[in-house]
């Protein structure tokens, strides 16, 4: 699956086949949870797309919320601008049919959605924001749920108090 998907992002090399591979099972494990996906952080929407399309999102009868203001902002502190980001929203849009129950919303995280969710993934590539909005995806998500942080890896301090104050050891 993922060589099929792989000319949508020209910089997504066999790096991301792994992080692609577990990011797909567990949405799959989400698809009777009940709320809505959520992907935070896009960029050429590759991982989205993979989900979609793994989980046979249309027959689930929920809404995907890909959040991303297109930017490419790698640090709110220092304003840095990623070099190899995707900045045309209309691009990752292309790759639905025009029916999809996807919603984008331009905006930076942390953000809060409507409703319940069943699965989120954030890639934000701002460790801080994506940090900043654990907090809120959290109290939306549905128990069964599942949250995957791509920036746990890279600033667990910022993530700790919060993962400490409500309990959960992160996996």
């Amino acid at each position: 699956m993922h060589n099929r998907y792989r000319e949508l992002n020209p910089f997504g090399g066999e790096a991301y086949r792994y992080r692609h591979y577990n990011v797909c099972y567990f949405a799959s494990l989400c698809r009777h949870v009940p709320g809505d996906f959520v992907c935070a952080g896009v960029s050429f929407g590759m991982t989205a797309k993979m989900v979609y399309e793994f989980v046979d999102f249309p027959t689930l009868d929920k809404t995907f919320h890909l959040i991303d203001p297109f930017e490419g902002i790698v640090s709110n502190d220092s304003g840095r601008i990623a070099t190899n980001y995707n900045r045309d929203p209309d691009y990752v849009l292309r790759q639905y049919p025009p029916d999809s129950p996807i919603v984008l919303h331009r905006k930076r995280v942390p953000f809060r959605l409507p409703g319940p969710l069943a699965f989120v993934f954030t890639d934000t590539g701002n460790p801080a924001a994506a940090a900043d909005s654990l907090p809120i995806f959290y109290q939306a998500l549905s128990p069964g749920g599942i949250l995957v942080a791509f920036e746990y890896g890279q600033k667990t301090e910022r993530y700790e108090p919060f993962l400490k104050q409500i309990g959960v050891t992160p996996f």
